[in-house]
């Protein structure tokens, strides 16, 4: 008796042990749990559209390219401009010769020159040279410079225009696959509760194997859906950070587009005052103007020109000429230059600004029907949008008046928990619906805004 007392004992205080063990182990891991989550959150960073549209303007290296660009063409006006202005070019020689017949011989051959005296020669001379008049050359020449730098400057703001749709996409698209994942996640758990539960009513008689078997199979199908939602945002989130630049994470957090979507009353840009309009009207007149500089090649140059030589036969007589101007030569005159034939060069030349102009007037037009599209597009996606929303608002009010119904009468003890199960599922996809389309109604307010804008400030510049 007294053995086994003692040995109750050593089981009670084992036991105590044991509880008391269980509990501190609980409680480790319950802190433990706590700081992993609590340092989860504080790691998340919280990034609104603007922020990422403004990164993606200051930072993006198209955007840079374009601006680089626009400096090129505006070196380009400077380089046109020159022609207002006269060339001045110095040249030297230095020269050793050595005629080994004393007979007559010409000085050129062609382009080359022959030897026509024994000695050491050097030579300076300073030309300058200034064209008096070819036509407009050089006015066209200006003109389609600036024309020039004007389809670049368009150029840029119809790309930084685009960028930030895609970008306004993309920041949609991972918001509403990221609240499509937590919501599966929910669904997934519930189709386990669901396959546990009809699995012991099978084994206890109650309901076929089947039953099991179905939600075996939706629970299979949610882990599907699950990880394919994962790949897609994961898709998505990258075209976001190359976009803006900004190295996203998969717990950070993206604001909504607005938080109360009001649908303002925006007038849409005609299509002769968008950006798209002034560029195409820019490489019309570019064309226009290279095509009327292209006939200029038909037609006769008047120069002015001056030229001073000093020459020696050695270093001693070179240094003579630059004390002794007189001992040395100059040439000054106006010269007219025509061309006669070219091998049909310049024929071929104003053919191809002329097609160049065709293909311009032509893309105008289909740039006109593509806007106007587009237009109408996205404001046939607001209009179907919001009423798209106001029919799952209400199928939404009404699966969730049916779940809180059915909820009490599970309660109550009236309803099964299977029906109940089914209904909680139900109501989670229809508010994954609903927030699908309230973030597409958003996102296509917002780009209608983000493209009247653009095109207002662009056709401004």
């Amino acid at each position: 008796m007294f053995g086994s007392s003692v040995k109750n004992n050593n089981k009670i205080i084992c036991l105590t042990n044991l509880k008391r063990y269980y509990k501190m182990n609980k409680m480790i891991f319950c802190i433990c749990v706590s700081l992993f989550f609590t340092t989860q959150s504080f790691s998340q960073t919280v990034y609104d559209f603007d922020t990422l549209s403004n990164a993606l303007v200051n930072t993006s290296p198209k955007l840079k390219q374009d601006e680089i660009n626009i400096m090129i063409a505006k070196e380009n006006i400077d380089i046109a401009n020159s022609g207002y202005y006269p060339t001045l070019r110095l040249a030297a020689n230095m020269e050793r010769s050595r005629k080994f017949e004393n007979l007559y011989v010409p000085s050129y051959i062609g382009d080359d020159s022959l030897t026509q005296s024994d000695g050491k020669y050097i030579s300076t001379s300073l030309y300058l040279s200034y064209e008096l008049y070819r036509f407009g050359a050089t006015d066209y020449s200006i003109t389609a410079a600036k024309e020039n730098a004007n389809v670049m400057n368009a150029a840029k703001c119809i790309r930084e225009k685009e960028n930030i749709l895609s970008l306004l996409e993309s920041y949609s698209k991972v918001r509403i696959q990221n609240y499509r994942l937590n919501e599966y996640k929910k669904i997934q758990e519930l189709y386990v509760e669901l396959y546990s539960l009809t699995k012991r009513l099978y084994e206890s008689g109650r309901v076929a194997k089947t039953n099991s078997m179905e939600y075996a199979e939706k629970l299979a199908d949610a882990i599907t859906t699950i990880a394919g939602v994962k790949e897609e945002r994961a898709g998505y989130l990258s075209y976001v950070v190359y976009l803006s630049g900004i190295d996203i994470k998969e717990n950070d957090i993206l604001e909504p587009l607005n938080k109360n979507i009001i649908d303002m009353d925006y007038k849409d840009v005609p299509f002769e005052n968008s950006v798209t309009a002034k560029k195409i009207m820019a490489v019309i007149a570019q064309k226009q103007t290279e095509l009327s500089l292209r006939k200029t090649n038909y037609l006769p140059a008047i120069s002015f020109y001056i030229r001073y030589d000093l020459y020696g036969s050695s270093i001693d007589s070179y240094n003579e000429a630059l004390n002794d101007f007189k001992g040395n030569g100059y040439r000054l005159g106006i010269s007219f230059s025509m061309p006669l034939f070219d091998g049909f060069k310049s024929d071929s030349d104003m053919n191809i600004k002329k097609f160049e102009l065709m293909q311009s007037r032509f893309e105008y037009e289909d740039a006109k029907r593509v806007y106007e599209r587009e237009q109408f597009m996205i404001n046939s996606q607001i209009e179907l949008g919001q009423n798209r929303l106001d029919s799952i608002w209400q199928s939404a009010n009404s699966s969730q008046e049916l779940t809180q119904a059915d909820t009490s009468l599970y309660e109550a003890g009236e309803l099964d928990r299977v029906t109940l199960l089914n209904d909680m599922i139900n109501q989670i996809k229809i508010n994954i619906a609903q927030n699908e389309a309230l973030e597409l109604l958003a996102m296509n307010i917002k780009k209608r805004e983000i493209s009247n804008q653009k095109e207002s400030q662009c056709a401004a510049h």
